[in-house]
């Protein structure tokens, strides 16, 4: 009886059980954000651009500049002609100032916006009060970065501004705010609907993105961004159906677009279909992507139909871009295990633990390969260190439970086995319960004798 359990040592693969969870700290900098979304849009671009970075001391001056428009509309109630104080009008023309300093004549400078709304709201204390100082700012008026409109229109465009810049300074909630703000003054801008989406998106709030990218999709239907982003957002919601639906359609919109690619191909591996993913990050690839992330993802992909050796060329590609990532030698030290490749196996769970030794995964395939070479005792330690850096690890509890029967100590093999099927019932880990179960009724069909030998 005990030779059954010895030959079952090695739990179901990995590879075999992942149900597609390619979350890595290293290929993907956001575990909770699996499915990529693009950056906001400033109002002079139609695509996503990576936007200059300023110093923090920018960015506090335009957090002020914006508590004080804020304090303007909420005591004023709007933002069209106001009877400023002269306080209000210094401070603005000190603000004023400042961006004629920044922007200068470049009309499609981000702040070109907030420029014009600043002149606007000097313009009527100028012309009562200081009719000298007008003929600046008229002109700067006149001139207009953006098409005339409401004064409304012309405040959302600053805030529209505002937000972006914010967003980029890492002042998130400041940034949610001057989103909100445009879609009140310009309930038809769907840039602002979709920064507003977008920024939801990054912060994990994906519900609440889908519903704001509803609306900007209302306003632009052939935007393929819009279709992009609220695809990824469904995917981090888990509805894989609903983001393909989207995908496709951004990718009908823009057959080229990378993003589109790789997002409906993680989709598609959610729900199984590997090999249409696999043609998803092809493209991807051939489109320009040729980033660690994607060969991570079709490596897994390759890998999940059982064609390890052309996942381990992937991630051997991860890892000349990556040479620290321990994903790629702990993945490709399983695919190598499952073509029987077990030396080179070790040495990938090796280095994957030389690198980052508070990596729990590694400790666990070097376990289960340790185990099935009868090495229990190593197999023993590396299971423990698993479980003390993961305590919810139910692959781990599987195999020091096996490595505990192995060395005759029963009541320890099958208290780990019990935690491994109570862990593996609640992260709904089927193919290992159904192993745990059935070394259990292993056990408890043996004699005393039976384990013994």
């Amino acid at each position: 009886m005990l030779m059954e359990i010895q030959s079952a040592f090695q739990t179901p693969s990995m590879l075999k059980d992942l149900s597609y969870d390619p979350v890595s700290s290293d290929v993907i900098p956001n575990k909770s954000q699996l499915f990529t979304i693009s950056e906001p849009v400033d109002i002079h671009q139609t695509h996503s651009v990576v936007s200059t970075t300023y110093p923090d001391s920018a960015y506090q001056w335009l957090v002020e500049v914006f508590d004080g428009l804020i304090d303007f509309g909420n005591r004023y109630g709007h933002y069209g002609v106001i009877n400023l104080t002269e306080d209000e009008y210094e401070w603005l023309d000190n603000v004023l100032e400042e961006l004629i300093f920044s922007v200068g004549e470049n009309e499609n400078h981000i702040l070109a916006p907030l420029m014009e709304f600043v002149t606007r709201l000097i313009s009527s204390y100028e012309d009562a009060y200081v009719p000298k100082l007008t003929e600046q700012p008229l002109n700067l008026a006149e001139k207009g970065t953006i098409e005339s409109g409401t004064e409304d229109e012309l405040a959302a465009y600053a805030f529209l501004a505002i937000g972006y810049l914010l967003w980029q300074g890492n002042k998130k909630d400041k940034s949610l705010t001057a989103y909100n703000i445009t879609t009140l003054l310009k309930p038809n801008s769907w840039e602002a609907f979709y920064n507003l989406g977008t920024a939801k998106g990054k912060l994990g709030q994906s519900e609440k993105a889908i519903v704001d990218f509803d609306e900007a999709i209302k306003l632009n239907p052939d935007s393929g961004q819009l279709y992009l982003n609220r695809g990824a957002a469904k995917g981090n919601c888990g509805q894989y159906k609903a983001a393909i639906a989207d995908l496709d359609k951004a990718i009908e919109l823009d057959p080229n677009n990378a993003d589109a690619h790789k997002n409906r191909g993680r989709a598609k591996c959610q729900l199984g279909k590997y090999q249409e993913a696999i043609a998803d990050f092809d493209k991807t690839i051939i489109f320009g992507h040729h980033i660690a992330e994607v060969y991570y993802l079709r490596a897994l992909a390759n890998a999940l139909l059982g064609k390890h050796d052309i996942a381990i060329l992937d991630y051997d590609k991860v890892i000349e871009l990556k040479p620290e990532c321990v994903e790629a030698y702990n993945y490709r030290g399983i695919s190598k295990q499952e073509l029987h490749k077990y030396e080179d196996a070790l040495v990938d769970f090796d280095n994957a633990i030389r690198i980052n030794p508070d990596y729990p995964h590694a400790y666990n395939s070097r376990a289960n390969i340790k185990g099935a070479r009868g090495q229990f005792d190593d197999a023993l330690v590396d299971s423990t260190d698993a479980i003390l850096l993961k305590p919810d690890y139910a692959e781990a509890y599987a195999h020091r439970g096996m490595a505990h029967i192995e060395l005759k100590r029963i009541d320890e093999g099958i208290s780990d086995l019990q935690t491994a099927l109570k862990l593996a019932d609640q992260q709904k880990n089927n193919n290992l319960k159904k192993f745990v179960e059935q070394q259990i009724q292993k056990l408890n069909n043996s004699t005393p004798q039976d384990r013994e030998n």
